[in-house]
């Protein structure tokens, strides 16, 4: 891979003796490309076979997250065998979770940039704010808010700040969870 990159992530933490059992010869590949991750040793042929690798053998998990954090942009060889290898749900669960904030929080969003794969930064524009919403949000949607949207398996993640008078400096963070926005953390 790029020698400017910063491995994302090591899969030491993996027990990958059921591996070793069904096919040897996998195995000590993954443990190879596995010593060469740790130390930002690999190319990008390596990383994306160690995917494929931990993916066959039951780490598709594990597999997802490495190649998600390792895409540099859309169209790239990493990209590609996301694609290949998980499809677009990612991408079609987090287009879904924006959908549902806009309808849920009652404001218009406005792509401002798209600083990274599975994200999206939103200007937040009050519109027609429901009557039954969380107290809590309103004072987030008073004013325009920047919003990051961010793809997690465990529920995307929306990191709002606004920056008002009566608020100076505010943020809130939300999980998407059972198609509803949940405050996580606010400050």
């Amino acid at each position: 891979m790029d020698p400017s990159k910063i491995p994302a992530a090591s899969i030491d933490h993996l027990d990958l003796s059921s591996v070793v059992k069904a096919s040897p010869v996998d195995a000590e590949e993954i443990n190879r490309i596995g010593n060469l991750l740790a130390v930002g040793d690999e190319n990008e042929q390596d990383f994306i076979r160690l995917c494929e690798l931990l993916r066959k053998h039951g780490f598709a998990e594990e597999s997802e997250e490495l190649l998600r954090a390792n895409v540099v942009e859309k169209g790239d060889a990493i990209h590609q065998a996301y694609t290949r290898s998980h499809g677009h749900t990612a991408s079609d669960v987090l287009s879904r979770a924006i959908a549902d904030f806009s309808q849920q929080l009652g404001v218009t969003l406005e792509l401002v940039r798209e600083p990274g794969f599975l994200r999206f930064e939103y200007l937040s524009k009050p519109d027609a704010v429901p009557n039954d919403l969380d107290p809590a949000f309103m004072r987030f949607l008073r004013n325009p808010c920047l919003v990051e949207f961010k793809y997690d398996p465990q529920g995307c993640v929306a990191d709002v700040g606004c920056e008002a008078p009566e608020l100076f400096y505010d943020y809130l963070l939300m999980r998407h969870s059972a198609g509803r926005w949940v405050a996580i953390a606010k400050k």
